[in-house]
């Protein structure tokens, strides 16, 4: 199977309970959520990510290839 696009979607969020415990942090701190849906060549989906980071050091760097 070769991969062909991914559709990616950035958002911000605040901590909800299951995310305070997991990452350690307060009730209500902002997050960075980012999704990612990748696609075969015939264009069926065959990955759904989902990562949920804090914004206090994150550095985020994001390259395409245009072809």
């Amino acid at each position: 199977m070769s991969l062909a696009r991914s559709k990616n979607y950035f958002s911000a969020a605040v901590a909800n309970e299951k995310e305070m415990k997991l990452l350690g942090v307060r009730s209500n701190t902002p997050l960075f959520v980012w999704e990612r849906i990748t696609y075969s060549t015939s264009g069926e989906p065959v990955e759904y990510s989902k990562f949920v980071m804090k914004q206090d050091k994150d550095k985020y760097y994001v390259e395409l290839e245009l072809t």
